[in-house]
């Protein structure tokens, strides 16, 4: 960011504490300015700031014995605890929010995540498996799916449930990629190559794509002389290969 950036940033995010803090003040049981509040911290302990943590989980609890009831707070303190990396207690916290609302979806994909960080890849399929059972026509749990199951190496439960993505959006090209990743390790290099022609004619640019269509056409290895900022393991970084805006 510009300097410029940081200063507008810093007034914003001032004026903003200010704001939830004076409604506070004013009406200190109010559950939502409370929850607002916290999210500040919470997005300060997401940047690494000093103290953020502790302030904002001290702001979920006491919003927590406002509606002790309320999964939405521990819901929050699970994804803040996954911020700190003390997954035990995420767990803790998602699976209470769970259990108070069934058929809480954001808390069953947190749940799924957490699994996965602590390396229960078999736990994370099982959670997004019921989670799926429950929300059918949500291309990107289908995806979440594949991706586990292609980190489980198990390629043609990947293929399935990329496809089952795919199908509800059919313009979902992460879902592609990972399909045809997935069909190449099944040795089935027409198909994969079908599936990445798709990507490209949408993605006309991507370098990455060109290569794994150079090498898949020449029956290589997809990541064959792949070089940097290209690496081997699509599926463990941090962002994923394809920005969907470009479809």
């Amino acid at each position: 960011p510009t300097p410029e950036q940081v200063k507008t940033f810093e007034e914003l995010f001032k004026n903003a504490k200010e704001n939830i803090e004076i409604a506070l003040t004013i009406n200190p049981n109010n559950l939502e300015n409370r929850i607002q509040l916290g999210k500040i911290y919470q997005f300060l302990a997401e940047i690494k700031t000093e103290g953020a943590y502790k302030t904002a989980k001290e702001v979920y609890l006491g919003a927590q014995a406002l509606d002790p009831k309320n999964p939405l707070l521990n819901f929050l303190l699970a994804n803040l605890e996954v911020t700190s990396g003390t997954l035990d207690e995420a767990l803790k916290y998602v699976t209470a929010a769970i259990t108070l609302k069934p058929n809480f979806g954001d808390a069953m994909l947190l749940h799924s995540r957490i699994k996965f960080l602590q390396g229960d890849i078999p736990g994370a399929i099982a959670s997004a498996i019921e989670t799926i059972r429950i929300f059918p026509q949500e291309p990107y749990l289908y995806f979440h799916l594949g991706l586990l199951y292609y980190q489980k190496e198990e390629y043609q439960n990947a293929v399935l449930a990329l496809n089952e993505a795919i199908k509800l959006l059919p313009d979902f090209a992460n879902a592609r990629y990972f399909s045809g990743l997935s069909l190449s390790k099944l040795g089935k290099n027409a198909e994969a190559i079908v599936e990445f022609e798709k990507i490209e004619a949408t993605n006309p640019e991507n370098s990455e794509v060109k290569l794994i269509l150079t090498n898949l056409r020449a029956g290589k290895d997809p990541f064959f002389e792949a070089k940097p900022p290209t690496d081997v393991k699509p599926e463990k970084r941090s962002e994923l290969p394809l920005d969907e805006k470009e479809e």
